[in-house]
């Protein structure tokens, strides 16, 4: 059964699926598909649970406390990223943070990893704003077609975050400096650990160890970008 591309689209718990049934008794999910979108009982909506797969639903009760669906159709994701990246870049101020996750998310970037590196001003992440950003990946995943919710990582140090990489990872390290290596030379890898710095750039040490490390400097071009165009654009420039 197909289903229209605009159709509303909500993460749950893979408890929530049972069989040909649906029940949806998350607080926020109900009051969002009864109260902000007004949905009523015989309504579709999309329904995934990190599985892997859709569920193609119906509504068929509805009220403040819980909403029952029932399943019309299963069917694998069809919009995951062709690779799966995890993104390690440092915090920054503000709410560039938000507009970097909400982004590579959207993108199809498999999971996040905050890094303290030695110019990183925020070096710290509160279990609060841990929470705010996987609501953003959350609500960027339900938009953007994806059936895995990217995982936010607790923070690392930057030599924790390279010695964590397995000897058979691919790693890449966006560089300023000299290089020859090209972003879109790791476009067919099937995984990639990417590290974007903060707005100063990594220090030559840094660099050095990366490369250490079996972690490859890339350039991105011949302009000087911020650290969220950086990510967001290397990010593209990988899965589009």
């Amino acid at each position: 059964m197909g289903v229209m591309i605009n159709t509303i689209r909500f993460a749950v718990s893979p408890d929530s699926i049972n069989g040909s049934e649906a029940v949806i008794e998350d607080a926020a999910i109900v009051h969002q598909i009864a109260h902000v979108l007004r949905r009523k009982a015989g309504d579709r909506i999309v329904l995934f649970d990190g599985s892997g797969s859709e569920f193609i639903s119906v509504i068929r009760s509805i009220d403040t406390m819980r909403i029952i669906c029932a399943i019309e159709d299963r069917r694998c994701g069809e919009r995951e990223a062709r690779m799966r990246i995890s993104l390690y870049f440092s915090l920054l101020k503000s709410d560039k943070n938000d507009i970097l996750i909400q982004k590579c998310a959207e993108l199809g970037v498999a999971s996040f990893v905050p890094v303290s590196t030695a110019r990183t001003v925020v070096t710290s992440l509160s279990a609060a704003k841990r929470s705010r950003l996987t609501a953003i990946v959350r609500e960027a995943t339900e938009l953007s077609g994806g059936v895995h919710i990217p995982v936010i990582h607790e923070m690392q140090l930057f030599a924790d975050a390279l010695a964590s990489l397995s000897p058979g990872d691919t790693g890449i390290i966006a560089y300023e400096g000299r290089t020859d290596a090209r972003l879109t030379d790791y476009r067919a890898a099937g995984r990639l650990s990417l590290f974007i710095g903060p707005e100063g750039g990594y220090t030559d040490d840094e660099i050095a160890l990366a490369r250490q490390r079996g972690v490859t400097p890339v350039t991105l071009g011949s302009r000087i970008l911020r650290a969220e165009t950086a990510a967001i654009g290397a990010v593209a420039a990988l899965l589009l």
